[in-house]
């Protein structure tokens, strides 16, 4: 997230998505917000065009967002859990053990035991 009135923060972008994705997993999500688009057009050192353009060179879903009046912060969270979704989608995962396998099934996520693969654990609906 960089706040759309600094374009210091703008400029930090690439160096943090580096960083995180340096230091986080291989398969880490990330969603880039541009903060305080509630303010008038005078205020802002970043455009929103800048901020789309970025996030398509750096591979990632775009929104800009207001804590202050709440724009947009339940969407860049969806975004984000849309973005993890996909991301499970694409390959199994294993969270709790070498015999449980996180496997995506259509908008459902079912746990399994690799051993009878017919028994679901638990359901997290996506």
């Amino acid at each position: 997230m960089y706040d759309v009135t600094s374009k210091a923060s703008f400029e930090s972008v690439e160096r943090w998505v580096t960083e995180v994705r340096e230091h986080a997993e291989s398969d880490v999500v990330v969603v880039l917000a541009g903060n305080k688009c509630d303010l008038e057009e005078h205020e802002r050192e970043v455009t929103t065009s800048e901020g789309v353009n970025l996030a398509a060179r750096l591979g990632m879903p775009f929104l800009e967002t207001s804590a202050l009046n709440s724009t947009n912060v339940e969407q860049a969270f969806h975004a984000l859990l849309v973005e993890v979704h996909k991301s499970t989608k694409r390959k199994d995962v294993s969270p709790r053990s070498d015999r449980t396998v996180l496997r995506p099934i259509g908008d459902v996520v079912r746990y399994e035991d690799e051993e009878d693969s017919n028994q679901a654990k638990c359901c997290l609906v996506g």
